[in-house]
């Protein structure tokens, strides 16, 4: 066997550790005097054995106590530098997160895409999940397009209001999460071939909250449809006024209702859409003013939602207490309709209140005559 020395071994593989006990046979199997023992004549008298083993003993001890050392303090490779995160903990992604939901309705835990192709309606029971401003676009408009107007308005903060966030960084937070940039679209599109001047709350922008340029969008939808003598199918999903502009998202409510009487003043419909949650500013002002109001199922809907009011009067509500099927019990609402179903009904809806022939010529009243 080849002579091996153990500092030159070590050498050439100087991140890997090497054993006690392998280091030791390699000196062993590597000791010169090991082979003049075996091989030593037999005529040797004891004493030169003697001696010769006591060499040999002497560099096994010597081999040994390299060994151990070696391996305690065999030089090892640097750790490599730390790199700083290339993202934010916060978005951070869970491998398989969102590939299963489970209903809030039945429990039932389905596949995310089952949800999603029914648009966020339970396959097994029927609960209807928040739906958000594209996907209902998608859902009721042909071919899901829509001619967007005033798209480029923004609001701004003149109160220079902060509640431990400026209300400019809460702006541009919504708007990066939503993806728009203010709580509600208006534009003209078309539902079953028929034009209509559309409106939808975007819920995902600050809650659908209700400030001054909500509030102009809202105004300049109802004028615009006047001007071009359409019918109006607004989608509301609202908080309320949004308290960051105070004093001036409370004026939105009759800025609001003003141009839906110049609306209906013109004898064109409004097709009011009532979804979860339509709550506070919103539910008080043009929401429940339209000629048809029609619920989705399971929808929350009010001024001031269940617990404040049981605080405020001290009493145990009844149940099911400002949902869709209550408000249709007690004639709040006008229908109550499935999802999948809304666009047959709207455009059914819209057939008997605005004829296509006579949309521009007969405008509609209330109480189903023309307007003379």
């Amino acid at each position: 066997m080849p002579q091996v020395n153990i500092r030159s071994w070590m050498d050439r593989a100087p991140s890997v550790v090497l054993g006690v006990t392998d280091l030791c046979r390699c000196a062993l199997e590597n000791d010169p005097r090991s082979s003049e023992m075996s091989s030593c004549p037999s005529e040797t008298t004891p004493a030169q054995r003697a001696a010769l083993a006591s060499s040999s003993l002497r560099y096994y001890r010597s081999a040994c106590c390299e060994a151990r050392v070696a391996a305690v303090f065999v030089p090892t490779v640097p750790w490599p530098e730390k790199k700083p995160p290339e993202r934010d903990a916060a978005e951070k992604k869970t491998l398989g997160k969102g590939v299963f939901r489970k209903c809030d309705g039945c429990g039932e835990t389905l596949p995310s895409d089952a949800f999603a192709q029914n648009f966020e309606v339970c396959p097994q029971c029927g609960q209807h999940h928040k739906l958000g401003a594209a996907a209902w676009r998608q859902l009721l408009l042909d071919k899901g397009a829509l001619d967007e107007w005033d798209a480029h308005l923004e609001p701004s903060d003149p109160l220079d209001f902060t509640d431990g966030k400026p209300y400019t960084e809460r702006v541009l937070s919504a708007q990066k999460a939503s993806r728009g940039r203010e709580a509600i679209e208006i534009g003209r599109g078309h539902i079953e071939g028929r034009s209509v001047a559309w409106g939808a709350f975007v819920f995902a922008f600050m809650g659908g909250s209700m400030g001054s340029v909500v509030g102009e969008k809202i105004a300049r939808l109802f004028e615009g449809a006047k001007t071009e003598r359409l019918p109006v199918v607004l989608l509301q999903a609202s908080g309320g006024a949004r308290m960051q502009e105070g004093i001036l998202s409370l004026m939105q409510m009759a800025k609001t209702v003003s141009a839906l009487e110049r609306l209906k003043d013109a004898g064109l419909p409004f097709v009011s859409v009532l979804l979860h949650p339509t709550t506070g500013g919103v539910a008080a002002s043009f929401a429940f003013l339209g000629d048809v109001n029609i619920a989705e199922l399971g929808a929350l809907i009010g001024f001031a939602g269940p617990r404040v009011i049981e605080q405020t009067i001290r009493a145990k509500l009844p149940p099911g207490f400002q949902t869709s099927e209550f408000l249709l019990k007690h004639g709040m609402v006008d229908r109550v309709v499935s999802r999948l179903e809304m666009k047959r009904e709207i455009a059914m809806i819209l057939e008997h209140i605005a004829p296509r022939g006579d949309a521009r010529h007969a405008p509609f009243k209330a109480n189903g005559h023309a307007a003379t």
